[in-house]
């Protein structure tokens, strides 16, 4: 095996144990939140993984504004 070869095949696998160390601080990161169920979990930018239901309005206008974000700082309208 010539060294072009070699080097190759280490840029792959430095590439993929890259993506495997981001697949691992992901999965840790879901633990970490032990109050918070699955679906209200949403990954955004500046934060990492929040909960919808337990962050608060001031948490939220910290994050990049997206229309999801928008949504959720709307008031909820009760019904009768």
């Amino acid at each position: 095996m010539d060294s072009s070869n070699e080097s190759n095949e280490t840029i792959l696998l430095k590439e993929q144990i890259s993506q495997l160390e981001s697949d691992v601080k992901f999965y840790k990161s879901i633990l970490e939140m032990r109050n918070s169920c699955i679906f209200n979990l949403h990954e955004k930018t500046k934060k990492g993984w929040i909960d919808i239901i337990n962050t608060d309005k001031n948490e939220l206008l910290e994050l990049d504004l997206d229309d999801e974000i928008k949504e959720w700082l709307k008031p909820i309208r009760c019904e009768k």
